[in-house]
């Protein structure tokens, strides 16, 4: 239940705060007051689309707060408790707030959200119903979702949703098979080609990386024994080593020794460089004749590399190749089982379907129960609203099977005597769709609590003593839920247990709407003023008070 409404810098209002109790409480005011920006209000707060427009001249934002009572409602506590918005009040606040540049906030509890979020809470909230609404019924596709709400199945429909997905999937793996079976010549040879070159390779996922890191290092081996073989060779090893020929230089120097003693100096230098000779040939010894070097394996893996690195350019990356792979090698496998793989995905469909219509037949039924229910129902409340003849016909008609069943409803109506039901867009007057809608609100409200209920002038079309029916249709549903309906009719506004004035004021420079509650000798005049106009007389007055039972 709505219980206050504070309105700050919207459209023409300044600054409203209004507190809301249960059963029917009437907005008035003169046509143009702003009583329907009251409502848009309300509406803006509880997540619709708006824009900068709203945001009142001058101003730097728009604010609307509104509180509710949500008497512990489950489904209302497990949206608040998913989207971590709860807090201890028992009252739910949500507020709205629109810059002049045009973005918007959302709050809940205090605690920012999405507008999706506040739709979703609004659904369990509030129940919009415009003076324009009342069209929706003339679209016969709406029938169907007014009866599934009026006397709910959503555990079957919820059923029939996941069934329906069932089947498509199903129909879609099987038109998928059978497209490979169409495609399966040329389908087979491409992949038979894939599974020859890359399963010649086999390529293991992270080798390519791994073989170049070992390459690197096997080529820098490579470089170190040819370095440290050439220069043993050059040292020692060769038939005109450096240390031949040293040697051969010592035993020269040494006999012209006899001749120049001189040359001794010599002999014994050579002498250290044949040293350092042999030392450095032992060095390098250890490199030149190190084991564990095979230049064999060394280009086998440079063979392997470049196999792997043609494969990457050709398919993108070795990981893309080895997924191609097995994806030919199980095309080829269902290809092998094709005529098995259609016949279970035949039977798959065949599965899905008898279940979906299992649930779409379950549903049927249950439509056609409610349908014949209803059917009276409409009918009595239509004729409680001065229309003592009119039949009402919700039909439940089959249709081809889709995610809400397998029907079609269609709500056919007889406003008079003798005249066969016919459907609404052909024979309703707009103040018979504004009393059949009010009939289906109605009845919503006599199965299941809906919250609050806001008519926006729904009575258009109607005077006099259907009014007062109508009104007091309006009344009823207050006993079940919060009502808050705009209304230009005396015989309306005076069944309200509480009242709302909505003016609006114009000077030269501005104009502003206000709103306040009234009290009872308020609440008097203003019918009263209904019925008069701005000329308020005893008479008035009089039949004020007898509308009001006074």
């Amino acid at each position: 239940m709505l219980c206050s409404l504070s309105i700050r810098d919207f459209a023409l209002i300044g600054k409203v705060d209004l507190s809301f109790s249960s059963g029917l409480t009437i907005l008035v005011g003169e046509t143009g007051a702003g009583k329907s920006i009251v409502i848009e209000a309300l509406s803006v707060a509880l997540g619709e689309r708006t824009s900068a427009d709203i945001v009142r001249s001058g101003a730097r934002k728009a604010v609307v707060e509104a509180t509710f009572d949500i008497q512990a409602d489950q489904h209302i506590l497990q949206i608040l408790k998913e989207n971590e918005l709860e807090w201890d009040a028992e009252e739910l606040l949500v507020r709205r707030e629109v810059s002049s540049a045009g973005s918007t906030r959302c709050f809940v509890n205090d605690i920012p959200t999405t507008a999706a979020v506040v739709r979703e809470l609004s659904g369990y909230l509030l129940d919009f119903h415009g003076q324009h609404d009342t069209h929706g019924l003339l679209n016969v596709h709406r029938h169907r979702e007014l009866l599934d709400g009026i006397l709910p199945a959503s555990d079957l429909l919820a059923s029939m949703h996941v069934a329906w997905q069932s089947l498509l999937n199903a129909r879609g793996h099987l038109t998928e098979l059978q497209q490979l079976a169409a495609q399966a010549s040329h389908v087979r040879d491409r992949c038979e080609y894939i599974k020859r070159h890359i399963g010649s390779v086999q390529p293991i996922p992270g080798e390519q990386q791994t073989l170049e890191e070992d390459l690197r290092r096997y080529e820098a081996r490579e470089h170190i024994l040819e370095a440290a073989s050439q220069s043993r060779t050059a040292l020692v090893d060769a038939d005109e080593s450096a240390q031949s020929q040293i040697s051969r230089a010592i035993a020269l120097l040494t006999d012209l020794q006899r001749f120049d003693d001189r040359l001794s100096a010599y002999v014994q230098e050579l002498e250290s460089a044949l040293t350092a000779c042999k030392e450095a040939a032992s060095a390098v010894a250890m490199y030149a004749d190190a084991d564990d070097y095979n230049p064999e394996m060394v280009e086998q893996m440079r063979q392997r590399l470049s196999s792997l690195q043609r494969l990457a350019r050709e398919y993108g990356s070795i990981e893309d190749a080895i997924r191609q792979l097995q994806e030919s090698e199980q095309q080829l496998a269902d290809l092998q089982n094709i005529d098995d793989s259609l016949k279970q995905a035949a039977h798959k469909v065949e599965d899905c379907t008898h279940a979906a219509m299992t649930i779409a037949q379950q549903l049927h039924e249950h439509r056609t129960k409610a349908a014949a229910k209803l059917s009276p129902q409409l009918s009595k409340a239509l004729h409680g609203m001065g229309m003592p003849s009119a039949v009402v016909d919700v039909q439940v008609r089959p249709a081809d099977l889709n995610r809400y069943g397998m029907d079609t409803v269609e709500f056919l109506f007889s406003a008079n005597a003798g005249e066969v039901p016919s459907p609404l867009q052909k024979i309703a007057s707009g103040g018979e769709l504004s009393r059949f809608m009010l009939a289906v609100k109605s009845a919503q409200s006599a199965d299941r609590s809906v919250g609050t209920l806001v008519f926006d002038e729904i009575d258009t079309g109607i005077s006099g003593r259907v009014a007062r029916k109508v009104g007091e249709v309006i009344k009823t549903i207050g006993r079940h839920s919060q009502v808050i309906c705009i209304t230009h009719l005396p015989q309306i506004a005076s069944l309200a247990d509480n009242m709302i004035r909505v003016v609006k004021t114009e000077t030269d420079s501005t104009t502003s709407v206000t709103a306040q509650s009234l009290d009872n000798d308020e609440v008097v005049t203003e019918v009263a003023r209904l019925l008069s106009g701005d000329q308020i007389t005893e008479g008035a007055l009089l039949g004020a008070r007898e509308l009001m039972g006074q």
